[in-house]
């Protein structure tokens, strides 16, 4: 383990683990990668969080990326290329914004998934194809 001031960071075989303290407030990150799936825990301690999805809409070459919102998922599909982002808490509110904010790569979408409950937060993206 690697600390720096009130930052922190532990390596591991196909993954990492961070922290880091800002304004008294803990942040920590696991992130793990298992082929075509990457496993992420982050946590801000005993608080409710949201889970905010932003996605390329239309970088200006005719691809455009269509999202798609269930109820434990997000289906983010771009011309073949399908990914998937799995939270494993329940959801008690959706915001799905699909235009109207831009970025130097293009257009942008943002999608909010506010969980219900306090403490971590265990989501994956899994490659579909």
């Amino acid at each position: 383990m690697t600390n720096i001031s009130d930052r922190w960071v532990e390596e591991s075989s196909g993954g990492f683990r961070a922290g880091a303290a800002v304004d008294g407030r803990q942040y920590e990150v696991g992130v793990d990668i298992d082929g075509d799936v990457v496993h992420i825990t982050e946590s801000m301690g005993d608080v409710e969080c949201s889970l905010m999805i932003p996605y390329l809409t239309d970088r200006g070459d005719g691809v455009r990326t269509v999202a798609t919102v269930h109820e434990d998922r997000v289906t983010i599909a771009a011309g073949s290329e399908i990914v998937e982002i799995v939270v494993k808490a329940p959801v008690s509110r959706v915001i799905h914004l699909p235009f109207g904010y831009e970025s130097r790569h293009g257009l942008v979408g943002l999608i909010r998934l506010d969980l219900a409950g306090s403490g971590p937060v265990a989501y994956e993206i899994v490659r579909v194809r």
